[in-house]
């Protein structure tokens, strides 16, 4: 998509041997400007992130490294080029009172187990969504994230593993999130029975009432729309996040955290999480006065 929408369409006319810095400089600026291409009214003449145009540099600066290593090109234009610098942005944080205000929200509704996953395991909505009861284990009380479940054009629904082993991991869950998804799982029955044989039974955890995968998109959309009217500014992601913080609020170690989110190492928690850093510091320099002058 990054070549095909934006590299080629701006760089391409130009002769490989040709390429300066100052054309990729000159584009980094127009991207930033008015980069945004997907087809949407609201976006025409929006800039792309400086995130995403860094994304843009990687690219660019691959392909002509291997230009470079093939001798077409005594230099690699894009190495005298600085990609923007990434904007990053402060996770806001959820107060425990919203986010269990956020779920009762979805009770009785096919969102509702989305949005409690959400919240109680940190998991992903892919991956929320590509649960099967075969990977819930509720006597042993642990969730195996095995998969995610995408859409595409071209293949229509399925499920893919993910590139990174950590993202297939075993979350513990507690007893009030086994006893929930216990209630569930019976409910789920009950409609199942009550809806027929045109049920599409794929053992999906998260489904419609007929059965049938919930769509990515559309989780997006409708969690979207129900909490703005309940005056909450929050995006279904944000629930990923709320989970982590609740956490490391409640002292839980940071790779304990990392690994129930599938960050491939800790640097990834922490720095996501590192405007929690100084309430944790306080509160471990509070603890170490109680040790050394505790009377």
């Amino acid at each position: 998509m990054i070549i095909e929408k934006h590299l080629i369409p701006e760089l391409g006319m130009i002769p490989l041997k040709d390429l300066k810095p100052k054309h990729i400089r000159d584009y980094y600026d127009k991207a930033l400007e008015s980069g945004r291409k997907d087809g949407k009214t609201k976006a025409l003449g929006v800039g792309l992130s400086p995130t995403t145009v860094s994304q843009h540099h990687r690219v660019l600066r691959e392909a002509l490294q291997h230009a470079l290593e093939l001798e077409m090109i005594p230099r690699n234009p894009a190495d005298a080029v600085k990609p923007p610098r990434k904007v990053k942005h402060e996770i806001k944080f959820l107060p425990v009172a919203d986010a269990n205000k956020i779920i009762d929200l979805f009770k009785g509704i096919y969102m509702y187990m989305p949005v409690f996953l959400a919240v109680t395991t940190g998991a992903r909505r892919a991956e929320i969504l590509g649960l099967t009861w075969n990977d819930v284990d509720l006597k042993k009380g642990i969730i195996h994230i095995r998969r995610g479940l995408y859409v595409t054009k071209e293949e229509g629904v399925f499920f893919k593993e993910p590139k990174n082993k950590t993202s297939q991991r075993s979350v513990a869950i507690s007893p009030n999130v086994v006893k929930t998804l216990k209630a569930y799982k019976t409910e789920q029955k009950k409609k199942k029975l009550a809806f027929g044989e045109g049920h599409e039974d794929k053992d999906i955890v998260c489904c419609l009432q007929d059965g049938r995968p919930i769509i990515p998109a559309t989780v997006t959309k409708r969690f979207q729309e129900t909490t703005e009217n309940a005056g909450y500014k929050v995006t279904f992601h944000q629930l990923r996040h709320a989970h982590a913080s609740f956490l490391l609020q409640q002292g839980e170690h940071p790779k304990v955290v990392s690994e129930r989110l599938g960050h491939s190492n800790i640097s990834i928690t922490m720095d996501l999480y590192s405007h929690i850093a100084p309430n944790l510091q306080k509160e471990a320099a509070d603890r170490l006065d109680d040790i050394l002058f505790k009377k």
